[in-house]
């Protein structure tokens, strides 16, 4: 799922106002349900070259990683992917906002107990 709410500026990995709230959705989703990792993909949007983009779509999971780690969720239960500007929700030359392209998206993934 991608939260609407989790923003970022063009070329930044900083979270925008109002992530906070939505993120702290995601960390109380986390304490419901411990028999689940959650994976944090990053986008970018086509602003820049596509390597650049992948960098920054990996900068901006690690930036909620880290924001979900000072709230309390387990490190060893977040991991990261970093997908640039591949896989868009939303093909930008439709007319669609490049905004909807910075962002990241959450599954949860069940732990697989013996």
């Amino acid at each position: 799922m991608a939260l609407a709410d989790v923003h970022f500026e063009v070329n930044s990995d900083s979270l925008g106002e109002g992530s906070h709230s939505a993120l702290n959705m995601v960390v109380s989703l986390m304490e419901a349900n411990k028999d689940y990792i959650l994976k944090v993909s990053g986008y970018a949007d086509s602003t820049g070259t596509e390597e650049y983009n992948k960098l920054l779509s990996a900068k901006r999971a690690l930036r909620v990683q880290e924001y979900l780690i000072q709230k309390g969720v387990p490190e060893n239960r977040i991991v990261i992917a970093a997908y640039g500007e591949i896989i868009p929700p939303s093909e930008e030359n439709t007319g669609t906002l490049p905004a909807n392209n910075r962002r990241v998206e959450f599954d949860l993934i069940p732990i697989h107990k013996p």
